[in-house]
C-alpha cells in the first residue's frame, strides 16, 4: 500500500512540469484583432431645390453600399460610383438611410423646397351680377406648404385657404391685391378685379333657357315647385287686363308672381313691364315694379321672356316660359 502511494506522488512531480509547459503553448494568430474601416459620409445634411440633384460622398465603408428614402414622394436616392445622388421630387423633409455590407446605416436629413410659388392663375376677373357675390378658385402648383393668404380690400373680395386652393370670393366692384406666403417666406401676388352687372343672363345661359319647354316662372331662383305646392292650388295667369298682357302664378294669395307688359308677343323688349311678387315668408316683396322684360324666343305656341330690375342696390330677375295665348 505503502508503495503505491510513493508511486503517485512521483508521478505528479514529473508531470506537473509538462502541464503547466502545454499552459503557456498559445496558437498564433487565433486572438488577432479585426479591425473594419470606418463608415463615413460627406455630409448627413442636405438642402436641396426640387428638381435638382446634391452629392454626397461615401468616405469609408465595406462597400456593397444601398440607399434608400423614408419618403420617396419627397426626396430619392441612388448609388453611383460611392456617391449618394439625392434628388428632390417635392417640397417637405425626409431622410435617406444609407447603408454598407456590414449592415452599418447612417442617415442623410433632406429638406425638399421650392425657391418659389406658382399657381394655375396670375390673376383673376369675377362678374356677377349686382347684389350678388362669385366665388372662384386658384390651384398652387408648386410651393412650400403652410400657406397663409390676404386680401388688401375684403370689401371688395375675400379669400379663404384649404391646402392647395385658393377660394375668391368677389364682393362689389373695384380691384384688390391678394398675398400669399408660404412655409419658407416665400411670397406671391394675385391681382383681383371685381366688376357687376344688371344684365340678368349670359349668352350661355339664355340658349340653356331657350332649350327648356316646360311651363315655368322664376324669379330670383324661387319657383312654386320649390315650395313643394301642388299644380292643382296653383292658379296661372295668361290673359289680357286693362290693354296690357298679363302672365304669373298664385298659391292663393300668400305666394304670387305677376307680370304685365304692353305691345305684342314677337321677339324683342316691350315697354310698361310691371312686376308683382309676394311672399308670406319674405321681405323682398314688390307691387307693381317697373321692369326690363323683353321675349328672347316665340316658336308659335310658348313664349320665353326674361325681366329684371333693381331695388335696393340688388339686381332682381328671372324668366318664365308659358303658351303665348290662354
Amino acid at each position: 500500500m505503502k508503495v503505491k502511494y510513493i508511486l503517485l506522488i512521483v508521478l505528479s512531480f514529473v508531470l506537473m512540469p509538462l502541464f503547466w509547459s502545454c499552459k503557456d503553448d498559445k496558437p498564433k494568430g487565433i486572438e488577432k484583432e479585426i479591425i473594419l474601416p470606418k463608415f463615413e459620409l460627406s455630409n448627413k445634411f442636405v438642402n436641396i431645390l426640387v428638381d435638382k440633384s446634391e452629392i454626397v460622398d461615401i468616405k469609408q465603408g465595406e462597400g456593397d453600399y444601398k440607399a434608400f428614402s423614408l419618403n420617396d414622394n419627397i426626396a430619392k436616392a441612388e448609388i453611383t460610383d460611392n456617391k449618394v445622388k439625392i434628388t428632390g421630387l417635392s417640397s417637405g423633409e425626409t431622410a435617406i438611410i444609407v447603408s454598407d455590407k456590414q449592415s452599418r446605416y447612417l442617415q442623410i436629413k433632406v429638406i425638399s423646397y421650392y425657391d418659389k410659388i406658382t399657381a394655375d392663375k396670375e390673376a383673376l376677373d369675377l362678374q356677377m351680377r349686382l347684389g350678388e357675390t362669385k366665388t372662384e378658385t386658384i390651384k398652387i402648383l408648386k410651393g412650400n406648404n403652410g400657406y397663409v393668404v390676404t386680401s388688401e380690400n375684403e370689401d371688395i373680395a375675400t379669400v379663404t385657404i384649404n391646402n392647395s386652393t385658393i377660394s375668391v370670393t368677389g364682393k362689389k366692384s373695384g380691384e384688390t391685391k391678394l398675398t400669399l406666403k408660404d412655409a419658407k417666406g416665400l411670397e406671391k401676388t394675385f391681382t383681383v378685379k371685381v366688376a357687376t352687372t344688371t344684365i340678368p343672363y349670359t349668352e350661355k345661359e339664355l340658349e340653356e333657357i331657350k332649350a327648356q319647354i316646360a311651363t315655368c316662372y322664376i324669379f330670383n331662383n324661387d319657383n312654386p315647385f320649390k315650395h313643394g305646392y301642388e299644380h292643382t292650388d296653383i292658379e296661372y295667369y295668361n290673359t289680357v287686363e286693362e290693354g296690357m298682357n298679363f302672365y304669373g302664378w298664385a298659391f292663393y294669395e300668400d305666394h304670387y308672381l305677376k307680370i304685365k307688359f304692353s305691345g305684342d308677343k314677337n321677339i324683342g323688349k316691350k315697354e310698361n313691364a310691371l312686376l308683382s311678387y309676394y311672399f308670406w315668408d319674405s321681405w323682398n316683396t314688390y307691387e307693381d315694379q317697373p321692369a326690363n322684360f323683353e321675349i328672347v324666343k316665340n316658336d308659335g305656341i310658348l313664349i320665353w321672356a326674361i325681366y329684371s330690375f333693381v331695388a335696393d342696390d340688388k339686381l332682381n330677375y328671372g324668366y318664365f316660359i308659358q303658351k303665348i295665348n290662354p
